[in-house]
């Protein structure tokens, strides 16, 4: 089972680890009702390391994606992301992606069990764009932060 780079720290601090898609991942630190209420009302970390994450490189990145996915990609700045979803040319729904901008890649976030489908789904329709994808998902952690005072951090 893969572990988060953040494995080790969260074993020494107590938490109870569950499987998902392949990834030991933790559950919750003893009171999940509690760390529930945490979040909602103030702020909480979340160690989303297992998500799949594709670097799109290539000078035609941009243009790339928002040829294929359901969001507005081209207008988008570094440091900007959005939601959007990848679907098949009959609009069945191949999966949900963040996508994020930088100022030489963009980065797609996404569910562990569709990152592999996504990212040969879209190897196919690369033909003559500059672009190039690379699965960073062993390579980079992720951490979220949720709850109504996440704003002021």
């Amino acid at each position: 089972m893969k572990q988060t780079p953040l494995s080790t720290t969260h074993a020494r601090l107590g938490a109870v680890f569950a499987e998902l898609a392949g990834w030991e991942i933790p559950r919750h630190y003893g009171d999940p009702a509690k760390e529930h209420g945490a979040v909602r009302g103030g702020v909480g970390l979340c160690d989303r390391s297992f998500l799949g994450k594709i670097q799109v490189g290539g000078k035609d990145r941009q243009e790339f994606l928002h040829s294929l996915v359901s969001n507005n990609v081209k207008r988008l700045r570094a440091g900007e992301g959005t939601y959007a979803t990848l679907l098949t040319p009959k609009g069945k729904m191949i999966g949900d992606l963040w996508i994020y901008i930088q100022e030489n890649a963009c980065w797609i976030l996404t569910e562990p069990c569709t990152t592999q489908t996504i990212e040969e789904t879209l190897e196919k329709y690369i033909l003559m764009s500059d672009v190039t994808l690379e699965n960073q998902t062993e390579s980079y952690g992720v951490i979220s932060i949720f709850g109504p005072q996440s704003i002021l951090l």
